[in-house]
């Protein structure tokens, strides 16, 4: 201890700093979990200042160590107590997470929990200009989530967030609430936001952006949890220096229309969830990534998106999840000669499909030739039965054991007796070639017949054009 308090206050000072948990903005691992201070492990600071005097000294005095905060509504009693590690960090950017829990049931104790969260609001408005990170977590089936925005961005205002790099919205809620307001917010003014996420309704927090807090955008997430309004979305489109677009859909609402022209020449990441034949034709004619490496697609027939795959044969990972594939995956891939991850998850794939994974064209040559990863997959909810196709592991014995040779990952699956053996015969002879995650089961129909209830649940994955609904049996926890 003597030795380590030899060192120079500023080498302490960095050490201390190095203890405290990620920012969201160096840490995208954490971006959709609860902020990393919350939970019931000490706050570093906490220790560092009971320590000795001298690292409580130098804690207390370094505005440095206190620009990653968490502001519970819940948590903190005192207000005072808010404002002083607020105004620890001195003039220095900060790392703030809002994190507004549900009032308590008691109507006395919950009126005074809204006074507060009030007083809090009020607060870190004051401090808007120097927030560089600002995750606003809201969490609770009793909290007005309306309220609380109305609070932070009062209509007839303007917010200048001058060093907001990264702006971040997760609502806990229920689907029948209403998340937003539809209007009523003041101006945000974000010249510098780079990342943007929502698991809420779109429309309010978009339409206060100013025009050039839009244009600055590279990251977009998208979760809708109701459709937003046309003219909303419509507004993606002047995003043009995005470099990674997310658009996610749950409970199944999916956006009533897309924007007329996407226009993005330097977008490496899109993930979207489409569901008609509408909008896979838009995607097709009027969405421009020339830069495209990452492709994502949810919830639709894959012959309604080669036009848009054709046109992005340049892509490295390729990710399909709730698709319908009966072509050959040699007609559907076979411009990918760069092709270096193949994720298919909670699909239904042909034959065929998988069929022409073996092909070998006249000059030696098979698809995908660079292929690095290969990856199938069920439900993420439970154990999928989805038979392993024969002509797979065929596949799989041609590729496995070849220099460069992919790696085959199998997750969430109930594979068929009949090829189970072979698939762990595969697995013991190829260990660095073939991953298979322990929720991969031998699916033995006459075991599943005794377990009760068994719940056969048909899922209609696509709006049109698709008759055949996806079966997906899930096993009762024992």
């Amino acid at each position: 201890m003597d030795i380590i308090n030899q060192l120079p206050m500023e080498i302490l000072e960095d050490i201390f700093f190095e203890t405290l948990p990620p920012s969201p903005l160096e840490d995208r691992t954490n971006i959709y979990n609860r902020h990393p201070l919350k939970g019931k492990c000490h706050d570093p600071r906490d220790v560092i200042i009971a320590t000795c005097t001298r690292w409580k000294t130098i804690a207390t005095s370094s505005p440095k160590l206190w620009t990653r905060l968490q502001i519970d509504t819940e948590g903190h009693k005192d207000i005072q107590v808010i404002e002083e590690l607020l105004n620890r960090s001195g003039v220095m950017p900060l790392d703030v997470l809002l994190d507004v829990e549900s009032p308590t049931t008691y109507a006395r104790k919950a009126k005074q929990r809204k006074r507060f969260e009030t007083k809090v609001l009020d607060l870190l408005r004051n401090h808007f200009w120097r927030l560089r990170v600002f995750s606003v977590s809201i969490v609770g089936h009793y909290i007005e989530h309306d309220t609380v925005f109305v609070k932070l961005f009062p209509p007839d205002t303007r917010a200048d967030f001058l060093k907001l790099e990264q702006f971040i919205i997760s609502c806990s809620i229920d689907p029948e609430e209403d998340l937003l307001p539809v209007d009523g917010l003041g101006i945000i003014h974000a010249p510098n936001l780079a990342y943007f996420k929502i698991t809420a309704n779109l429309t309010a927090i978009w339409d206060a952006f100013t025009p050039q807090t839009m244009n600055g955008l590279k990251e977009v997430y998208f979760n809708f949890f109701e459709h937003p309004c046309l003219e909303a979305v419509e507004m993606l489109s002047t995003c043009l220096q995005l470099q990674t677009l997310c658009w996610e859909c749950d409970w199944g609402v999916f956006p009533r229309g897309l924007p007329s022209k996407m226009v993005y020449p330097d977008l490496r990441s899109l993930t979207m969830d489409l569901q008609t034949t509408e909008q896979c034709d838009l995607i097709n004619e009027e969405f421009y990534t020339p830069q495209l490496e990452s492709l994502n697609i949810r919830g639709c027939h894959i012959s309604w998106i080669k036009p848009f795959l054709n046109k992005n044969s340049q892509i490295h990972n390729l990710g399909l999840n709730m698709i319908k594939a009966e072509e050959s995956a040699e007609d559907v891939f076979s411009r990918f000669t760069d092709l270096r991850s193949l994720r298919l998850r909670n699909s239904q794939l042909s034959h065929s499909f998988f069929a022409t994974f073996l092909s070998i064209s006249e000059d030696g040559r098979v698809i995908l030739p660079h292929i690095e990863e290969f990856e199938l997959a069920g439900s993420p909810l439970k154990p999928t039965k989805i038979g392993m196709e024969p002509v797979l592991l065929e596949v799989i014995r041609s590729r496995v054991g070849v220099t460069e040779g992919p790696i085959f990952r199998f997750s969430l699956l109930h594979v068929r007796p009949s090829e189970w053996d072979d698939l762990m015969e595969l697995q013991r002879k190829h260990p660095y070639s073939i991953e298979i995650n322990n929720n991969v089961q031998c699916y033995d129909k006459s075991v599943a017949e005794e377990l009760k209830p068994a719940n056969v649940v048909t899922i209609d994955v696509l709006e049109e054009g698709i008759t055949d609904a996806m079966e997906f049996l899930f096993l009762e926890s024992q």
